[in-house]
């Protein structure tokens, strides 16, 4: 049976994202809710699976709707305009324990400065 196929939502104006498709990464995706505001709401997952600038998967989908249809509802997230998913794995992998029997120093030191630079760029 495969997955659903899943587009980013309509609300989404724009995604970057920076890859590494030699190493099979990703250190950080971005989607833009709204231009007008510069907030931004850090997200923090395991490992990337299938999401990229072109397409969601269930995850993203889920994480970009509940930040969008909760900006009137919590104050938290009134003034955000973006929202950027980062990983404490960089490595594409649909199912994380895979990583653990591979070849992969999982522990990926630009990984851990990706992390870092974008922490302490959005502190609240």
């Amino acid at each position: 049976m495969t997955k659903p196929f899943y587009k980013h939502p309509q609300f989404v104006i724009e995604t970057e994202d920076k890859r590494i498709e030699n190493e099979n990464k990703r250190l950080w995706l971005s989607l833009t809710i709204d231009t007008n505001l510069k907030d931004a709401v850090l997200v923090i997952l395991k490992n990337p699976s299938r999401a990229t600038k072109e397409i969601s998967d269930k995850t993203f989908f889920n994480v970009t709707n509940y930040v969008y249809r909760n900006k009137n509802k919590y104050e938290h997230l009134k003034d955000i305009g973006r929202i950027v998913i980062l990983n404490l794995i960089p490595f594409y992998q649909k199912n994380y324990e895979l990583l653990a029997s591979s070849n992969l120093n999982i522990i990926d030191n630009e990984n851990l400065q990706t992390i870092k630079e974008f922490s302490s760029k959005h502190k609240t």
